[in-house]
């Protein structure tokens, strides 16, 4: 039986077509530069990446609708967040009373 070669170094993980393209586009778009389908299309193709129409669609709908990235599991509030909003309730005495505060700011 042939023993197992052990690679010492990990090979580093091949990007996912995904992820290539949001990051191009994000790359183009803090650049300054075109956007446009065809232009972020070429660039992944320059990179290696063959990526259909379709999927390449929808992943930019995705990104230009803000909709967060599939594996993306960030979260809009931590624990002490709602930890400081609840001490912020129970000092105004009321939910009610916060939200009144709330527009009040709001509105200033």
């Amino acid at each position: 039986m042939a023993a197992k070669k052990h690679n010492d170094q990990q090979q580093p993980k091949k990007e996912k077509k995904s992820a290539a393209v949001r990051r191009v586009f994000n790359e183009m778009k803090e650049a300054g530069t075109e956007t446009k389908p065809v232009v972020v299309q070429r660039t992944l193709t320059a990179e290696g990446f063959d990526v259909s129409a379709a999927k390449f669609s929808q992943v930019l709908k995705k990104l230009r609708d803000g909709a967060p990235a599939k594996g993306n599991k960030e979260l809009l509030f931590s624990l002490t967040d709602l930890a400081a909003a609840k001490k912020f309730i129970s000092k105004t005495g009321s939910p009610a009373k916060t939200m009144e505060l709330i527009d009040v700011l709001g509105n200033g």
